[in-house]
């Protein structure tokens, strides 16, 4: 469908498997990261962020540093234009329910460099047709984990789909809200927090 064909088209921007890049100037090294709006920061060596890559110093290697700052300019420019993209089809799947199979899901977003950053900041859910069988969450490191912190594996069968809260019960919904709060995992668009009739 067009939709799958627009999940496959998703470039991961020669990020490495953790979702990162480096930038070398020599002497010193940035990684980049991105915040829940996928725009790209980077860190220091002590783990400081900042929010653009810093001129090159008189003590940097000069050529180095002229590679690695026109590659984060390049990676700046790619994801902006693709960020609003990106978050608006997830809210959408979101409110359509629209769903993916396990091994589609993996595939395209624990794994993918790039949506994977968004990934870990909503709450999912393996379903068995409209049946919610469990909600978990992507980990920073691409496993997967329950609302109680526990490991968990997707069955094969199940299809999993970006939860809205209205699939929640109330207990589950303030657990999941205070994990995202415990990690400090702001969200992409209103999710845990979007406003839902209870009868």
């Amino acid at each position: 469908t067009a939709e799958e064909l627009e999940d496959r088209l998703v470039p991961d921007l020669d990020l490495d498997s953790t979702g990162s890049r480096s930038l070398d100037f020599g002497r010193r090294k940035f990684q980049v990261g991105f915040d829940e709006l996928l725009r790209p920061f980077v860190r220091e060596k002590d783990g400081a962020r900042l929010a653009d890559l810093p001129k090159p110093a008189a003590s940097d290697d000069a050529a180095a540093a002229a590679v690695a700052t026109a590659i984060w300019k390049a990676l700046k420019k790619d994801v902006k234009m693709l960020a609003d993209i990106q978050i608006s089809r997830l809210e959408l799947a979101m409110t359509t329910r629209r769903s993916w199979t396990v091994e589609a899901f993996q595939l395209l977003f624990p794994r993918h460099p790039l949506m994977f950053h968004l990934a870990r900041r909503l709450a999912w859910g393996l379903f068995d047709g409209d049946d919610l069988r469990t909600s978990f969450r992507v980990c920073e490191d691409g496993s997967l984990a329950d609302c109680q912190d526990n490991g968990l594996a997707l069955a094969s069968d199940g299809n999993v789909r970006v939860l809205h809260p209205v699939e929640m019960d109330e207990p589950t919904l303030a657990t999941w809200c205070s994990v995202f709060h415990d990690y400090e995992l702001l969200q992409p668009f209103p999710q845990l927090d979007r406003p839902v009739p209870r009868s």
